[in-house]
């Protein structure tokens, strides 16, 4: 993003510089969105999943591998 704003001001840049960088992290953008949706969703089922009060013996399958995920140990 620094670059991107670097060019921004940078008078004697090209425009199609600035526009092509933009239109990258426009598409790193969405695909973090898309990502962080498919995680709410997964969260979300959790919790209606949880009755409140009783513990779990094991993970439920559609949550194998987000654990890794939020733990910052695996990648999407």
């Amino acid at each position: 993003m620094r670059t991107l704003l670097s060019l921004w001001r940078d008078r004697s840049r090209l425009d199609d510089e600035v526009r092509a960088l933009a239109l990258m992290y426009i598409e790193a953008l969405s695909a973090r969105i898309i990502a962080l949706q498919a995680m709410r969703e997964t969260v979300m089922q959790l919790a209606d999943t949880c009755d409140g009060g009783a513990s779990r013996e094991r993970e439920p399958e559609h949550l194998t591998g987000w654990r890794e995920i939020a733990a910052g140990h695996r990648k999407l």
